[in-house]
């Protein structure tokens, strides 16, 4: 992700000459651009090609295993329910989109979650049209929808993971997972995550000099000990060499006072073309 500040000053007194930007206003403000490549692309979970699908869904598997998630699906949410695991969670986004009515785990009617609430409705059974609509889904609570709209899209059809625009927590926490050796769940990363996530920094720091590529990634796994648990062949298909970036969400905020202008994009670089703004 990459950000740009700017603070503009008015503060000189009327007589002591021309203002440096007189032209701006007294205030602040903040841009942000980050990678649609490097987020899980969710409509992919309706895919033809079962290996695309698969590692999406153990993307967001390995997303949402965080220990740190735990809670959500412990307790109730507002308006009193919860969904019991991570995978139910992932079969409930797939049901929305998949083309049939049927729950792929329990073999019931998707419908009967949503069919049973106050102002009752249908699973969609067609792709995402906004990750907003991810808070239909059965069992997406409101903190659980906060922390995943920054990490999943839309607009990628590519679930590979871009290494060149990734932050380390995609390639550690949810991208690493999904590359695990069959039988192997993600708790089995954990003795070597903190030599790996060192290592990756390091690298990550060095930028042009030592670029992150799927080579560079596979030779730290093994000098991090965690060779034996990876399985190449997924980490190929997990992750991307590629730098091809045409999908960027841009963030742009202002500050003048108490007022607070902020502006949220989607922009296709190779259209020059913005496919959503949004202005609040």
């Amino acid at each position: 992700m990459n950000a740009i500040t700017r603070r503009v000053d008015r503060s000189k007194a009327p007589g002591d000459g021309p203002a440096e930007h007189e032209d701006f206003f007294l205030g602040e403000c903040m841009a942000t651009s980050e990678s649609e490549h490097s987020k899980i692309p969710i409509n992919l979970l309706r895919n033809n090609i079962q290996d695309r699908a698969t590692t999406v869904a153990q993307m967001l598997l390995g997303l949402l295993s965080d220990a740190r998630l735990r809670h959500f699906f412990d307790s109730d949410d507002r308006i009193g329910s919860h969904i019991e695991s991570p995978l139910l969670l992932v079969q409930a986004i797939t049901d929305w989109i998949d083309s049939d009515h049927t729950e792929a785990l329990n073999l019931g009617d998707e419908d009967r979650h949503y069919q049973s609430l106050k102002d009752p409705y249908r699973a969609k059974n067609a792709p995402f049209d906004s990750v907003a609509e991810l808070q239909l889904v059965h069992g997406m609570s409101d903190g659980l929808y906060d922390i995943l709209r920054d990490h999943v899209t839309i607009y990628n059809d590519n679930p590979a993971i871009e290494l060149s625009t990734a932050p380390l927590e995609r390639i550690l926490y949810w991208g690493l997972p999904a590359a695990l050796k069959d039988g192997l769940a993600p708790e089995a990363l954990l003795p070597g995550m903190p030599v790996l996530a060192r290592k990756l920094a390091t690298v990550r720091s060095l930028g042009a000099m030592v670029p992150m590529t799927l080579s560079t990634l596979q030779q730290i796994i093994t000098q991090s000990g965690m060779g034996q648990i990876i399985d190449s062949q997924k980490l190929g298909r997990v992750f991307s060499d590629s730098s091809s970036t045409t999908w960027y969400t841009l963030v742009a905020e202002g500050r003048m006072n108490h007022a607070t202008r902020r502006i949220r994009a989607v922009f296709q670089a190779s259209e020059g073309q913005f496919y959503y703004v949004r202005i609040d």
